[in-house]
């Protein structure tokens, strides 16, 4: 187990060196992505609006040291369901509400949540459907103040902010705002509005105290007047008692109706003694007894107009901006390397399935006009392959059929190359355009549409020797597609006479066919060839795509010879200086140099001097 783990953290080692390397291949890109990101983040964040927390202490309301609640030898210091409770409080919408009415926060804007956002598709609702269904028909349970002021509310609890430890009576109040006088404002206001909600908690609580109290004594001396009333009517008719009641039991019973009345009497003294203890509290405002409400909250330290920012807190924003500008430029440097290298990723999977890669040919090169770098690079490309094919085959007229696994991979571009090429060594080269769906190599050589070509051969209506054409000044000729549309034709067996007896007359035979995963005719063409060309385009093909193709191939028993990719980006092909390239590639022999179709899409046709004339070949 440690051994992998510690197999593990060498890959990873390894792998992270591996992506900083290839980031390093491309320091411009690296430094200009970097600082135009954080450049970009420097502009956000010094546009950024800055804002300002003010912050109160306030001593929350604790237990008295006389509560009944506690012994006389323990003193709570805290008690935590009050605080908590007093906390909920505190942060109530009660006192939110308060305050925002206090100082008519209502319209102030920064309390104003209504996006333009939202207000543009508010209006398109309004636009589309007010007609049948407008605000103003439906029946809406909430006024737009009401909902104006539940907005106000929560972006204000928002702000606000509450702590305690939970261990002592103590609480910071703050509000983050972007103006600092109004912060302070909100908090102060805030503070006060809690003391007057509790005050008037307390004040409510002694009044109840008070109706109480007044009830209970008015009882109380209701109770008296019955006691009081029940002894008179008692002494008034006690001589006229009958004889059944012995003096004993007059007595006593005079005794308990006397007990009765001072009983009412001493508690109506105490009931008053009790209100009056009441009233006085309730017009003094403090009361005494612990039993009805605690200790009352104080502010202890009012909120000051702050001076420092909360937000954005810039340097710890800078450094984020540069741990972004920094991670997008790796990832751009790294980004444009798997681009530049995009054949790479094809190398594995050509040697998995035992394919050479013959060339690779880079995009957007030119055919006619000025040469470029890319048209360099391709015409070398294609000497190798040129020289790996001849290598490959050795027979008097080698024919090579150039096919790729879908369509718009370069195969068409290349066939015509190759053939340049092979025609460039003084070889008699013919290109066959054997794709009767597209047949893009006769568009690109500017061939009239109307012109005989393999198809009518095939179809028997003009010999061969009719349907070739000669192409400029080079030994390279062509045979279009024609213009018969029978694609079954290449499966039979005129088209292998054909080629055995255009191998008679040419020393090299080039066969642009059509895709081999699209339709059928390439794998009937590919038994008739010395070597098949594969063309993969590194930026469209799959691998399972591929895969498929090389099946294809491999099922007809045919010799692949390898693959040419196409579509690469980068400097895979460019291994020379620029002063190295000069000389090598001087600008006296650009003129005289080979020209070739492009790998991605066909070039313009010839100019009229140069259009392919008809070729005399001998019967």
């Amino acid at each position: 187990m440690e051994f992998r783990m510690q197999e593990n953290m060498e890959l990873g080692g390894e792998r992270i060196v591996l992506l900083l390397r290839r980031a390093l291949r491309h320091k411009i890109v690296l430094a200009a992505t970097a600082l135009g990101v954080f450049a970009a983040c420097c502009l956000v964040i010094f546009n950024l609006t800055p804002a300002y927390r003010a912050s109160a202490l306030l001593l929350l309301p604790s237990a008295r040291a006389d509560d009944p609640r506690y012994g006389t030898n323990q003193i709570p210091q805290t008690d935590p369901f009050l605080i908590a409770s007093e906390l909920d409080v505190l942060t109530s919408e009660e006192v939110a509400r308060k305050v925002i009415g206090e100082l008519d926060l209502t319209d102030a804007p920064e309390f104003n949540t209504t996006s333009a956002l939202a207000s543009f598709v508010g209006s398109l609702k309004h636009f589309f459907g007010g007609s049948a269904d407008t605000p103003s028909d439906r029946v809406q349970p909430w006024s737009a103040a009401q909902l104006r002021l539940d907005s106000v509310i929560a972006a204000y609890q928002d702000r606000l902010s509450v702590y305690n430890d939970g261990r002592s009576t103590t609480a910071h109040v703050s509000f983050t705002s972007t103006n600092p006088q109004l912060a302070a404002r909100i908090v102060n206001a805030h503070v006060q509005a809690y003391i007057d909600l509790q005050a008037d908690r307390r004040v409510g609580s002694q009044q109840h105290v008070v109706a109480l109290l007044t009830s209970a004594l008015d009882k109380r001396q209701a109770d008296l007047r019955d006691a009081e009333l029940a002894l008179h009517d008692f002494r008034a008719h006690k001589d006229a008692a009958t004889t059944e009641r012995t003096p004993a039991f007059q007595a006593s019973e005079e005794a308990r109706l006397v007990r009765a009345v001072d009983t009412a009497q001493s508690d109506i003294s105490q009931t008053s003694a009790r209100l009056e203890d009441a009233s006085q509290a309730l017009k003094s405002g403090i009361l005494q007894s612990a039993s009805f409400v605690a200790n009352d909250a104080k502010l202890v330290s009012p909120a000051g107009v702050p001076t420092r920012k909360v937000f954005p807190r810039t340097t710890l924003f800078l450094l984020a901006g540069l741990l972004a500008a920094s991670g997008c430029g790796f990832a751009a440097a790294v980004g444009v390397d798997v681009a530049v290298n995009r054949g790479e990723r094809f190398r594995g999977a050509m040697q998995s399935l035992g394919l050479p890669i013959l060339g690779s040919i880079p995009l957007r090169s030119s055919i006619f006009g000025r040469r470029s770098l890319n048209e360099i690079r391709c015409t070398e490309q294609m000497r190798f392959v040129r020289e790996a094919l001849l290598e490959k085959v050795d027979v008097d007229c080698p024919v090579v059929l150039v096919t790729s696994s879908m369509p718009r991979e370069g195969k068409s571009s290349i066939s015509l190359r190759l053939a340049r090429s092979l025609a460039a060594t003084g070889r008699r080269t013919l290109v066959v355009d054997a794709d009767l769906r597209m047949a893009r190599t006769s568009a690109t050589l500017g061939h009239d549409k109307a012109a005989a070509g393999l198809a009518d051969v095939l179809a028997g209506d003009v010999p061969f020797a009719e349907a070739i054409e000669f192409v400029a000044a080079e030994s390279l000729y062509l045979m279009p597609a024609g213009t018969a549309g029978d694609v079954d034709a290449l499966a039979s067996h005129r088209i292998g006479d054909l080629v055995e007896q255009l191998r008679g007359h040419y020393q090299a035979i080039v066969v642009d066919s059509p895709p081999l995963v699209a339709v059928a005719d390439a794998v009937s063409l590919a038994r008739l060839a010395d070597a098949n060309l594969l063309v993969v385009r590194v930026d469209r093909t799959a691998g399972t795509t591929l895969e498929k193709s090389v099946g294809l191939l491999r099922a007809c028993h045919v010799t692949i010879a390898g693959c040419v990719l196409t579509g690469i980006t980068g400097q895979e092909s460019d291994l020379l200086t620029p002063r190295e390239r000069k000389r090598y590639v001087p600008r006296r022999n650009q003129k005289k140099a080979t020209n070739a179709a492009p790998a991605d899409r066909p070039a313009s046709a010839p100019t009229t001097s140069a259009q392919p004339k008809r070729a005399e070949v001998e019967a």
